[in-house]
């Protein structure tokens, strides 16, 4: 599934369950923050994408630009590895 605005995520949450969120920081309409925040009430771990070190990153992983294709299957087993899908 793939959405381009925050306002987009959000209504995605609405519709159907999610093992994973991967979200990039300049995410427009919604902040990160929130949107990060969202998905942790909705059980849903978050995977950041940036291109600097947010602070106090409440996501459940950070992926700083640029990153390897394996830094990122690594990144995603990990933090899908043992959930049941949705």
């Amino acid at each position: 599934m793939t959405a381009f605005d925050g306002t987009r995520v959000i209504s995605l949450f609405s519709s159907r369950p999610f093992d994973l969120l991967i979200l990039d920081k300049n995410t427009p309409r919604i902040s990160f923050r929130d949107l990060i925040e969202r998905a942790k009430r909705d059980g849903i771990p978050t995977l950041l994408l940036t291109d600097e070190a947010p602070d106090q990153p409440s996501a459940a992983a950070v992926l700083p630009y640029p990153f390897l294709p394996e830094d990122l299957e690594q990144t995603v087993c990990a933090l899908t590895e043992g959930a049941a899908p949705r």
